[in-house]
This record gives structure tokens, sequence and C-alpha cells, in this order.
């Protein structure tokens, strides 16, 4: 469904996308809402102006049970580090943001 409306010419409207989201994973266990929000993280274009969508996504992703997955953490982590600048947030914004996903980060 997602990969669908990011065709679509609504593609710059979030709360569309946040509700596809949240719709599409509603009845889904959690296995299969992880496996599908790598898949949607890993098919953003960010050279198409989507930093609205990848922002959203990031926030529902601080939620049960994505925010338990190492493995998607990273990804969202990945992409962060390199695209945090292109987001539409203002730099307290991007600080909460790369703030929380050092929350569970043990300094040695």
């Amino acid at each position: 469904m997602l990969k669908t409306f990011l065709k679509l010419p609504y593609i710059n409207d979030v709360k569309i996308l946040e509700w596809c989201f949240n719709q599409s994973m509603q009845y889904s266990d959690d296995t299969t809402k992880i496996k599908h929000a790598r898949s949607v993280i890993d098919h953003i274009d960010f050279n198409c102006d989507q930093s609205k969508i990848a922002e959203t996504l990031f926030f529902n992703l601080n939620k049960e049970p994505y925010k338990n997955s190492p493995e998607l953490q990273e990804l969202i982590w990945e992409k962060l580090v390199v695209y945090v600048n292109d987001f539409n947030l203002s730099n307290q914004e991007k600080s909460r943001l790369i703030l929380r996903l050092f929350d569970d980060v043990k300094l040695s």
C-alpha cells in the first residue's frame, strides 16, 4: 500500500501517509510490522524530496513494537545520520531525534 502511495500525487501529504501506514499494519503481528517497516525505509528515495515522509516514519517507529527491534533501529540510525539535514526539522528537533536514538547507548 505504501509503495503505491509513494507514486501518487499525494506524496507530500504526511497525514495520509501516516494513516495508510497505521491502517495497513493494524492487524499484522509484530514480526510482519517490523519487516514491512524495514522495507518501507529501504524504499524511501531521499533524492525525491521525501524528507517529510521519512520524518513521519521515523517518529512512528518510536512506538511499539518497532523500538524494540535492534535491526530496525540500526537501519533508522543509518538513514538518519546521512539524511538528517534534509529533514524539515528545527535544530532542536534534530537534536531530540538524535538523542532519542542514543537513549540505549552505553558509553565506556
